[in-house]
């Protein structure tokens, strides 16, 4: 029985670490403009946690193989995996795309593996679950690509306004990083070309943007203050993640 329970305990830490934490952290994550940003925040942790798991594998694979093509591959898998969490984390395309990546490899390592060590895996009962998360992420996150900071990676500019909660925006007239003001809900842009601060009113969203007199260091400081918020007052486009 104590054997038992211990083994549960161990059960109830595993999911508590490995999905209730991220689940916590992830509900709690900032919109990207109009969309929730939850589910890629999610992956971008469990895309950390798999990496370091990943990087055990490897460990103990070099340690008995020694860095054949097996090690070759645990450690690709690593680096894509911290690389998405990375990006995603950042609010990237580039790690929407990594992390598409990974998920594909996740798909073929088993085969890969099996077939490199002349030890045939049967990977039917995952297969399905991959398929569904791969085309899942691609419909997530083709919704926010115009969203995404389009760098290959990110600059420390770049940085700055993720850091604040800015997410990229960019359509026929205007291109920059957007946010609100935490004191009246008015959307705030920060303007690359010309660079200078706009503004429209949340309220009426057909208002033409206009000119704003705060700076870039001001504007960043609006934009910390909305992410700090603790109840935005702000409806977002789809509910959900």
């Amino acid at each position: 029985m104590n054997s038992f329970g211990s083994a549960e305990a161990l059960v109830v830490l595993f999911l508590i670490l490995m999905i209730g934490i991220p689940i916590w952290i992830a509900l709690k994550a900032k919109p990207l403009g109009v969309f929730p940003y939850r589910w890629a925040t999610y992956w971008a942790i469990e895309s950390a946690v798999i990496a370091i798991t990943t990087a055990m594998s490897d460990m103990s694979t070099i340690a008995k193989r020694g860095f054949d093509a097996g090690a070759f591959l645990f450690l690709l898998m690593t680096v894509l995996c911290l690389l998405a969490a990375v990006g995603l984390l950042y609010r990237m395309r580039a790690g929407a795309v990594l992390l598409i990546a990974s998920e594909i490899m996740i798909f073929l390592l088993p085969a890969l593996i099996g077939a490199l060590y002349n030890s045939p895996v049967n990977t039917q009962p995952n297969t399905a679950p991959v398929i569904v998360l791969i085309i899942v992420n691609i419909f997530y996150f083709k919704k926010r690509w115009r969203s995404m900071v389009s760098d290959l990676w990110p600059s420390k500019h770049a940085r700055r306004f993720a850091r604040a909660s800015f997410t990229w925006e960019k359509d026929e007239d205007i291109s920059g990083w957007l946010s609100r003001d935490p004191e009246n809900d008015d959307w705030i842009l920060w303007d690359e070309k010309n660079k200078l601060m706009l503004r429209r009113r949340f309220s009426d969203p057909y208002v033409p943007w206009v000119v704003s007199q705060e700076d870039l260091e001001q504007c960043l400081e609006l934009g910390r203050r909305y992410r700090a918020r603790k109840t935005p007052s702000v409806e977002i486009q789809g509910r959900g993640f």
